[in-house]
């Protein structure tokens, strides 16, 4: 099993060669994902489950980051996630519950 690091890796891999996001959406997307392992400690995917991410989100709005910067962290989150899980990635997280 891959740690998050490289599953984040893979993920923006695909998003920066595959889709040809550029530098600035990689830029953003990498410090977003960053922010997200840090402020959770998860070391995989399958840790990942919805506490884990609704008590992240909630610290995000306990520091005063906006609801729309939330939202642009959640978006870009469950994009990683929905691209791991269409590998075969165990994830927890139930995006439907989100």
């Amino acid at each position: 099993m891959k740690k998050i690091k490289e599953q984040v890796e893979d993920y923006l891999n695909c998003c920066e060669k595959v889709r040809g996001m550029s530098s600035a959406t990689m830029w953003t997307k990498r410090n977003i994902l960053k922010r997200f392992i840090e402020g959770t400690g998860i070391k995989s995917l399958s840790d990942f489950t919805n506490d884990v991410f609704n008590e992240w989100v909630r610290n995000e709005m306990e520091r005063g980051v906006s609801a729309r910067s939330v939202n642009t962290y959640n978006a870009t989150i469950i994009a990683m996630v929905q691209y791991c899980k269409s590998l075969g990635v165990a994830v927890s997280l139930r995006v439907a519950l989100v």
